[in-house]
């Protein structure tokens, strides 16, 4: 312990240090700030949790430190870009600060010990066997996916990266402050949705302002935190720590899961995490109303909505489950506890306030509506907003439809496990739950506890159906799924209790799970031979003897980091010249442009992050046609005004390039490209054609002397 307190202290000093240091740093020493500033929130969000919530398990603190270690890094990070301070030298020197008052506030923190694991494999034999060979063909695959994709360009597996997350970061590094980026033409939505997701990638960004090699994979340790949200909630509705396991590993396998949207920028795994941590806390706090309770659920709910505004669909499912949990406790529990109650219920919500109400006050202060561009008619009262956003107009849009049985049944959606455990654990494992309350009076609490959570995804399913508009995926309905696992767990467990058959049906889902884990890398024989090796080992090692208690120590996870970090250093730094192998035409901009970087104005469909170059050194600019370039950004107390609404002169466009220093131009035909494209081939005189594949058209602008931007 008094290693670790070293440890940590060094890695404050070494933050605080980092704005005196050179501009011109190394990748190594930029893997190490990065380094040094996870481990500072972390353990300043570790430390939060084991002083407000020194009694819970150790897995509910590692949820509440996550949350903590979020808000730690984003909520400044939202401070400095609203006075235009979004720089990386002031947010570490924020962070420091606030992480040493906290540290020296909290004084020396202790917590209860918690000996009973909140996960753990089956005792011994071939269950155990199976369990851990599942476990490491998982780990193995993880590694494997990680490793392949090292150089994969941001956006390899989703659209929206390099439509609208990534440029949105790129453009608060250019600016310094919270500007969004307003498309001319798809969805013009976007820069009034809600920012965390987004402030998460620029943290990660911010120690390298030119790499963006972990910025574009985010959202990879919120899908691990999911796990982490998945046990704490098993253990707070009691399930055996085996039962539990196998609920983390059913939704670890889920490849819609992990790699494909893992291993990305977008918001979709934070939000689920955020959603099944504020649960958890919602459960805690009917439990047992205190202030660190309050603070627990302030931050899920806060983080949950400041990521997405589908969260706030969500908020009267986790009312209703508190609802149920409050009043299964019986009148004993009102009368005496309604007063700490109250107090943490008004703390959470001004946690929650501060953790996600920014985009909500900004909307507010420019638009009237803090929901915008959504509008808001309740009786006499009516809110602002556009056309073309609300469900009614998009209901007739083909992402809404949607073909119940086979969506349901779709193995890339739901895997092709899941897709036979998801919808029968949803409707099967509540109505147990009620039927064993009804049975066994002595514990008729705990089971109504466990239908409320258990019939959530049934919740969460309807919300998606009927108030979400696009029905192509399965990422909104990641914690339905994740409630899901733990139904499908807790049935199989259940059956467990009667006979055989519920071991029979979990060894069937681990050795399942296993060799999905091995086909997914069908297409590398190296790797699947090497995957069912490690999967060996595993499961000859569970059968020998437990997990070696060093594998589970901080001691061991250091010197992991050590002996990878050289390998680390090498990826990160060779990431930028090899990130646009898959992308020529970003390529050819780069091979014209340079490493100087230059003015890019960016027309047509909406995919323009990839255009700000290896290293981010070009400006990218949607550029108006018309003479309101000061509407072409979004920021608190700006304008919502649609500067592309109408055609606009070519005049307005060419001073708007100039007066904005471009010098190129990229057009992606889709469809959407005219009029500048027109105008662009008009006039040969004055805009070159340098690369064209048919969809990405790539523009030199001639300009009669060199243009100097006035942004």
């Amino acid at each position: 312990m008094q290693y670790r307190s070293y440890f940590c202290s060094f890695a404050l000093l070494f933050l605080a240090a980092v704005p005196l240091a050179s501009s011109a740093l190394a990748t190594t020493f930029e893997v190490l700030v990065l380094l040094a500033l996870l481990v500072v929130l972390g353990e300043t969000g570790w430390r939060l949790a084991c002083r407000l919530l020194p009694d819970a398990p150790r897995v509910t603190r590692l949820s509440f430190a996550a949350l903590g270690a979020t808000a730690l890094a984003t909520v400044p990070a939202t401070v400095l870009g609203h006075f235009g301070w979004l720089w990386p030298e002031p947010f570490f020197l924020t962070v420091a600060a606030l992480a040493g008052l906290v540290w020296f506030g909290l004084g020396r923190v202790v917590a209860v010990a918690d000996d009973e694991p909140s996960v753990a494999l089956p005792a011994a034999g071939w269950p155990r066997a199976l369990a851990a060979a599942a476990v490491c063909a998982l780990l193995a695959s993880a590694a494997t996916s990680i490793h392949f994709e090292r150089y994969a360009p941001p956006g390899f597996h989703g659209f929206d990266d390099n439509s609208y997350h990534l440029a949105t970061v790129a453009t608060w590094l250019e600016r310094g402050d919270l500007a969004g980026v307003k498309f001319a033409h798809g969805d013009r939505s976007t820069p009034y949705y809600p920012i965390v997701g987004e402030l998460v990638s620029w943290v990660l960004l911010a120690p390298f302002e030119d790499n963006d090699s972990f910025a574009r994979w985010s959202q990879l340790p919120y899908f691990l935190l999911t796990l982490v949200a998945i046990a704490a909630l098993g253990r707070r509705l009691g399930l055996p720590a085996t039962t539990t396991a196998l609920a983390v590993v059913l939704y670890a396998g889920l490849k819609r899961a992990f790699p494909i949207l893992a291993l990305g920028a977008g918001n979709d795994h934070a939000a689920t995490f955020f959603t099944l941590a504020g649960l958890e806390a919602v459960l805690l706090l009917a439990a047992a109303p205190n202030f660190g309770a309050g603070v627990y659920l302030g931050l899920g709910v806060g983080l949950l909505v400041g990521t997405k505004f589908l969260g706030l669909l969500f908020l009267p499912l986790l009312a209703g489950v508190f609802v149920v949990a409050w009043l299964v406790r019986g009148s004993g529990a009102w009368r005496g506890e309604a007063g700490r109650l109250a107090g943490a219920l008004v703390l959470a919500a001004a946690v929650a306030a501060v953790a996600g109400g920014y985009t909500y006050a900004r909307n507010a202060v420019t638009t009237g509506n803090p929901l915008y561009p959504v509008p808001i008619r309740i009786g006499a009262l009516e809110l602002p907003g556009t056309s073309g956003v609300t469900l009614d107009e998009r209901r007739h849009l083909p992402p809404f439809a949607i073909d119940l049985p086979e969506y349901l049944f779709r193995p890339d959606l739901f895997g092709r496990l899941g897709r036979f455990l998801w919808t029968p654990a949803a409707i099967l494992a509540p109505l147990l739950a009620l039927g064993l309350a009804w049975r066994r009076a002595g514990e008729r609490r705990r089971w109504l506890l466990e239908a409320a959570v258990l019939a959530l995804p049934v919740a969460f399913f309807l919300i998606f159906l009927f108030q979400v508009h696009d029905h192509r995926d399965s990422r909104y309905l990641f914690p339905a799924l994740g409630l899901a696992a733990l139904g499908s767990a807790r049935l199989i467990g259940l059956a467990g209790d009667r006979g055989r058959l519920g071991s029979a049906l979990a060894g069937l889902c681990w050795l399942v799970t296993v060799g999905l884990a091995i086909d997914r890398h069908r297409a590398e024989p190296i790797a699947m031979v090497t995957i069912l090796v490690f999967t060996l080992l595993g499961a000859a090692g569970a059968l020998r003897r437990p997990i070696p208690r060093f594998l589970r120590q901080p001691a061991f996870v250091g010197l992991v980091v050590v002996v990878f970090l050289p390998g680390l250093v090498h990826a990160v730094g060779h990431y930028p010249e090899r990130k646009f192998r898959h992308l020529p035409a970003a390529l050819a901009l780069e091979e014209q442009v340079g490493v100087a970087g230059a003015g890019v104005a960016y027309v047509g469909y909406n995919y323009p992050y990839p255009f700000w170059g290896s290293r981010l050194q070009n400006r990218v600019a949607i550029v108006p046609r018309n003479f309101w370039r000061a509407s072409r950004l979004y920021y608190w107390q700006g304008t919502a005004v649609d500067f592309s609404s109408r055609r606009g002169r070519y005049e307005a466009w060419q001073r708007n390039l100039r007066a904005l220093g471009i010098d190129y131009v990229v057009v992606i035909r889709a469809g959407e490209e005219d009029p500048e494209r027109a105008w662009m081939a008009a006039r040969p005189g004055r805009y070159e054609r340098f690369y064209d594949d048919g969809w990405v058209e790539l523009w030199r602008i001639r300009w009669e002397r060199p243009q100097s931007p006035n942004r």
